[in-house]
C-alpha cells in the first residue's frame, strides 16, 4: 500500500505518492485551487494511483516519464486508457517501452501492459496545462532518454538526482560522462533554490545538492606513468578500478609518476605527481629472492604502490585494492592458501577482509577440482566485442557498432573454423569445460552466434557463455545456445 506527501510551492501543489518495493515516487502536479494534474512516472500499485486521483477530483491531462525503466512506468498504459490521457517520454527511450529486457522487467520478474501511442518530447519544450507550465530538460546519463521537468519552484528529476548522490549509469545505454553533464551543466545551472523531486525516497533542495552531492567529489581526471614502460598498462588498470571517481586521459592535468630503485635489499617505489601532493614511498625487501622472482613482484608493487597512493589522496578504498583482472583466486593459490593468503591479500594487497573472505570460500569450494587431473584442459573461445566500453574494463575489446555486418560475420566464420581445426588436432574427450567469452559474446547477432559456436554442440562436457550485458540477450539467442547442450 502506498504513502503520500502534499507540497506547496509558490502557488504550485505537488501530491507524492511512494509506491511499491523500490519506493518509486508518483507525482501528481497542477495549482494550489485548481483540479487540473499532471502525473510524473506512473510505477506500480495504480489503483491506488486512480483512486487517490478520484477521491480529490483531479482531472489528468497526461502522464510525463522521466525515463522508459519498468519501475517508473507500470501503471502508465492503465491510467492513459482509463483517464483517455496521452503518455509522454522522450523518443531515444521508446524502444525500452516494451522491450523487456532494456526496460529490465525481465529481471525484476514483472510484467504489465506498455504503453502505447506515447508523445515524443524534446528538451526546452514547453508544456501548457492552462494556468502553469512545465519545462522539458533532456538528461541522460541514466537512461539516454532521461527527462527532468521543471514546474515553477519545482523540479522533478527522475532517477538522475537523488539527496545526497545520483543515478546509476551502468544500465543500457547509461553513460557516467553523460550522467556527470546533465547533473553538474543542466540542472545545477537552473535558477533558484528548487525543491527537488525524486524518482525514489527523499526529496531535497537543489542549493544542497549543488554543494553536497557525491557527484561533486566523482570525477578527476589524471595520467600516469612510470620509469618502466612495460607497467604502463598495469597502472592504468589501477586507476580504471576506482572509475568513475578517476578517469584516464592522456592530456589530463594531473599525472602521477611511479618509479623504483634498489638500497640495502629493499626496492624503494615511489609515486610522485605534478600538482604539489606529498610524494608516497613504499619499501619492500627482496633479500633471498631471484631475478624472476623480483620482476614478478616488482609489477605488483607498482600497482600496489599506485593504489596506496591514489587511495590516500582522494580518500577511497576499493574492495579489491591493488588487484585487477578477474582471477584473484589464482593469488590466493599462489599465496600457499588458507588463513596465510588471506592475511596476504588483506595486508599486502589491500583486499578488504569481507572480499579476501570471498576468494577463501571460492577458492576452497574448488577443492578437488580446480588442478586435480593435468590430463584435463579447458578451452576459452574469446569474443573481443562489446555493446560499449565501460569505463572501467581493462579488457581489450572494440565497441561492436565500429565493425560493418560483414565484419561481424567474417569474425564468426573464422571462429567456426579455427574451432574445426583444433578439434582435429586435440582430444575432446580431454575437454573439461568451454568458456565463451570476451567482451560480450552475446552481442552478435543470432546467426553469427550459431555460425561460430557450431562446433561447440557435439562436446561432452560444461559450456559457459558470457551475457553480462542483459539488452544483449533475447529468447532466439537462448534458444541457439541450448541447442549447444
Amino acid at each position: 500500500m502506498g504513502t503520500s506527501r502534499t507540497f506547496y510551492i509558490d502557488g504550485l501543489q505537488v501530491d507524492m505518492l511512494t509506491l511499491g518495493g523500490m519506493n518509486n515516487n508518483c507525482y501528481l502536479v497542477g495549482k494550489e485551487g485548481s483540479n487540473v494534474r499532471v502525473v510524473i512516472d506512473a510505477p506500480e500499485e495504480g489503483e491506488y494511483i486512480a483512486k487517490y486521483i478520484e477521491s480529490r477530483g483531479y482531472v489528468p491531462q497526461s502522464i510525463l516519464l522521466t525515463h522508459a525503466h519498468y519501475d517508473h512506468m507500470m501503471s502508465a498504459q492503465m491510467l492513459s486508457q482509463r483517464y483517455g490521457i496521452p503518455v509522454c517520454l522522450h523518443a531515444r527511450d521508446f524502444e525500452k517501452l516494451s522491450d523487456n529486457l532494456r526496460n529490465y522487467s525481465i529481471i525484476a520478474h514483472k510484467s504489465f501492459a506498455s504503453p502505447q501511442d506515447c508523445i515524443a518530447l524534446s528538451d526546452g519544450q514547453l508544456l501548457g496545462y492552462g494556468d502553469f507550465e512545465i519545462k522539458v530538460i533532456h538528461t541522460p546519463g541514466h537512461s539516454s532518454g532521461g527527462l527532468c521537468y521543471l514546474a515553477g519552484g519545482a523540479l522533478f528529476v527522475g532517477d538522475t538526482l537523488f539527496k545526497g548522490t545520483y543515478g546509476r549509469y551502468d544500465f543500457y545505454d547509461g553513460n557516467f560522462r553523460d550522467l556527470y553533464n546533465s547533473v553538474t551543466q543542466r540542472l545545477f545551472s537552473l535558477d533558484g533554490n528548487l525543491m527537488v523531486f525524486c524518482g525514489h525516497d527523499e526529496v531535497s533542495q537543489l542549493d544542497f545538492e549543488r554543494t553536497n552531492n557525491e557527484i561533486l567529489k566523482d570525477f578527476t581526471t589524471i595520467s600516469v606513468g612510470c620509469d618502466r614502460g612495460n607497467y604502463v598498462g598495469e597502472l592504468e588498470e589501477v586507476v580504471r578500478a576506482f572509475a568513475p571517481r578517476l578517469t584516464l586521459s592522456a592530456n589530463a592535468e594531473t599525472h602521477y609518476f611511479v618509479t623504483s630503485n634498489c638500497k640495502e635489499n629493499q626496492l624503494i617505489i615511489t609515486v610522485k605527481s605534478n600538482i604539489g601532493e606529498p610524494s608516497g614511498c613504499y619499501s619492500h625487501s627482496i633479500i633471498d629472492m631471484d631475478k624472476t622472482d623480483i620482476t614478478r613482484m616488482t609489477n605488483r608493487w607498482y600497482k600496489l604502490a599506485l593504489y596506496r597512493y591514489l587511495s590516500y589522496v582522494y580518500s577511497l578504498e576499493l574492495p579489491y585494492g591493488s588487484l585487477t583482472g578477474i582471477r584473484p583466486t589464482k593469488l590466493y593459490y599462489e599465496l600457499g592458501g588458507g588463513d596465510k593468503a588471506v592475511q596476504s591479500l588483506i595486508n599486502d594487497y589491500c583486499v578488504s577482509p569481507k572480499k579476501a573472505d570471498i576468494i577463501h570460500q571460492v577458492a576452497e569450494g574448488q577443492r578437488g577440482v580446480y588442478g586435480t587431473d593435468v590430463a584435463l584442459w579447458d578451452l576459452y573461445v574469446n569474443f573481443p566485442i562489446c555493446p560499449s566500453r565501460c569505463s572501467y574494463c581493462s579488457f581489450s575489446s572494440i565497441e561492436i557498432s565500429k565493425l560493418s555486418k560483414s565484419m561481424r560475420q567474417s569474425y564468426a566464420q573464422c571462429i567456426a573454423i579455427e574451432l574445426n581445426e583444433f578439434f582435429k588436432r586435440y582430444n575432446k574427450n580431454n575437454l573439461r569445460s568451454v568458456y565463451v567469452g570476451g567482451g560480450t559474446p552475446t552481442g552478435l547477432c543470432a546467426q553469427d552466434i550459431k555460425l561460430a559456436l557450431s562446433g561447440l554442440k557435439s562436446l561432452n562436457c560444461e559450456i559457459s557463455v558470457e551475457a553480462g550485458r542483459p539488452d544483449t540477450i533475447d529468447m532466439e539467442k537462448m534458444d541457439i545456445l541450448a541447442d549447444l547442450g
